[in-house]
């Protein structure tokens, strides 16, 4: 739910009659879902009528958020530079988070979006954690593999909502 909502490389940013249809419900489901199990003290009508700001913010002004990605091959555990690629840039000096956190009456003049920048700032812990997590993971179970298992079935129990 929350790369539906917060992902905008996976959004329909073209300009174009279908796209803005799109674009326009895009993630709205999510934040419904989000609202309630993740985030209950956030409002889902107003976070949406945030997030269609910024996605309309973004679309708009997307040629500034697109940098230059390398893209390796991973054969034989070599990384080797295959191509360079433009993409959005989500998060760092020039991307849109950066953007929204440090200019965010760009996106709506003086009515900033804090409950949509609130679920921003839950996105970014939850892709760092879950990085800081991965690494920890791959380092711990060299030392002992069988809790690496059970941690895994705990992570996947958790997403479920079972734990």
């Amino acid at each position: 739910h929350l790369c539906k909502a917060t992902d905008f490389r996976l959004m329909p940013l073209e300009q174009t009659t279908a796209a803005a249809a799109l674009l326009d419900e895009w993630g709205n489901d999510s934040v419904d879902w989000l609202c309630t199990h993740a985030l209950a003290h956030l409002d889902a009508d107003i976070v949406k009528n945030q997030l269609l700001q910024v996605k309309h913010f973004v679309r708009d002004n997307r040629s500034q958020f697109i940098v230059d990605c390398d893209e390796h091959d991973d054969e034989d555990d070599k990384k080797t530079l295959t191509r360079t690629v433009k993409r959005l840039a989500l998060v760092g000096e020039t991307s849109i988070a950066h953007t929204l956190f440090t200019q965010p009456e760009r996106v709506a003049g003086s009515n900033i979006p804090n409950q949509f920048l609130e679920l921003m700032e839950y996105m970014i812990a939850y892709r760092y954690n879950l990085g800081y997590g991965g690494r920890w993971a791959q380092h711990d179970a060299l030392e002992n593999p069988d809790a690496l298992v059970a941690r895994r079935q705990d992570l996947c129990d958790a997403r479920l909502g079972l734990l």
